[in-house]
């Protein structure tokens, strides 16, 4: 995903650092539909391996969360897996958040999210 192509775009400082938000138009429209903000929340899970997911989570709020806007909000959360379980799981209920270390300090640079013939999409690094 080409995190520059999209037209929209909000620049925030996170633990010292710069975080860019992108979004398309798709996005942009459904985003604006909405009553509550969505969540989307970007995991960093260890476990056999390194696993980067973006989830998108409805009407669901959390209070390490940041507002991007008055429709988005964002949450980064790394975790530790608890097996090798390739099983998709969601990261705001899986055991193991990591709370301390430089993973818990870390977060991404950029952030892009789509809407996709009816799914939300997102990449962040």
């Amino acid at each position: 995903m080409n995190f520059k192509r999209f037209p929209h775009h909000r620049s925030h400082t996170v633990k010292n650092k710069p975080f860019e938000v992108y979004w398309s138009s798709n996005a942009e429209k459904i985003l604006q539909k909405r009553l509550t903000p969505l969540l989307v929340e970007m995991e960093l899970k260890f476990a056999c391996m390194v696993r980067m997911r973006v989830h998108f989570h409805e009407d669901i709020e959390h209070k390490q969360s940041i507002s991007i806007t008055d429709k988005l909000s964002v949450l980064y959360r790394p975790v530790v897996g608890q097996s090798c379980s390739l099983k998709n799981s969601i990261a705001l209920h899986a055991p193991g958040e990591l709370t301390t270390g430089p993973m818990a300090n870390r977060f991404p640079k950029q952030l892009a999210i789509d809407y996709v013939r009816g799914v939300w999409v997102g990449q962040y690094s």
